[in-house]
């Protein structure tokens, strides 16, 4: 049971426009080669990567495509070695890692794998738990993972379990709990501490409007508030925003 069931499919498109922060303006590029939603995207030198993603609500992909910014022209690279969709991913060392999501059969997963767009799919240490719709940044050499829905019989429930990754060691960690559900949240990293945005709770699909914040020389998660909307299937990222947009001069925004 897919956890946005409905009785229409859900539209899927090939989309893709451009933030430009000077102008306060946005820009309609090339569309992607494949319609496709619950994907992730990622930058990976100067190039970007779309992986992934389900075309409809029963039919999840395993392709991948890479954006040239400088042709705006989208090509496909190496598919992944299996449909995947609600994963998430990160870029570290000029890597690409990918953790968990939905398989073909829509069963969260507990892998973690490298991803190269040239050679494809090397797997790495399993989670301690499956996970899919959830947040993964990274932060001080780590990567960290919380949110999202598991595998709970023929339905799913909120993930509240966290866990850390060590791309050196190849290990995972477990550190706090969220202390309320996140499903299919943004997330960012500011400042040396991970911002969990929105989402919704799974149990009762009531949206989760507040901001949590981990601290890791803490090791605690912090209330920062309610967001005003929207929060559900929503994505963040750090712009340094000219100063005509800052809400006070010298301050980043999520």
């Amino acid at each position: 049971m897919h956890p946005h069931t409905t009785t229409t499919t859900p539209h899927t498109h090939t989309h893709c426009h451009r933030y430009d922060p000077l102008n306060n303006s946005w820009e309609r590029l090339s569309d992607m080669q494949e319609h496709r939603s619950n994907f992730t995207m990622v930058v990976r030198g100067d190039s970007l990567y779309a992986v992934g993603g389900d075309r409809d609500i029963n039919t999840n992909l395993d392709s991948v495509e890479k954006y040239c910014v400088e042709t705006n022209t989208w090509s496909s690279t190496h598919s992944l070695d299996q449909p995947l969709s609600g994963h998430a991913a990160v870029v570290w060392e000029g890597e690409i890692f990918i953790s968990g999501g939905f398989n073909l059969k829509y069963q969260c997963l507990v892998s973690t794998f490298l991803y190269h767009p040239e050679q494809g799919t090397t797997y790495l240490a399993d989670m301690a738990h499956d996970r899919a719709q959830h947040c993964m940044e990274s932060l001080a050499k780590r990567f960290y993972i919380a949110g999202g829905v598991c595998n709970l019989r023929e339905f799913y429930t909120d993930q509240l379990s966290c866990e850390s990754y060590d791309p050196i060691s190849d290990v995972w960690t477990a550190f706090s709990p969220l202390p309320l559900c996140h499903v299919g949240a943004a997330s960012a990293v500011l400042e040396g501490k991970l911002y969990v945005l929105g989402g919704y709770s799974q149990e009762d699909y009531s949206e989760a409007r507040l901001v949590h914040r981990y601290d890791p020389g803490t090791q605690r998660w912090e209330n920062m508030g309610k967001m005003a909307g929207p929060v559900t299937d929503i994505r963040a990222c750090l712009l340094n925003l000219p100063a005509h947009l800052r809400r006070s001069e010298g301050q980043k925004d999520l």
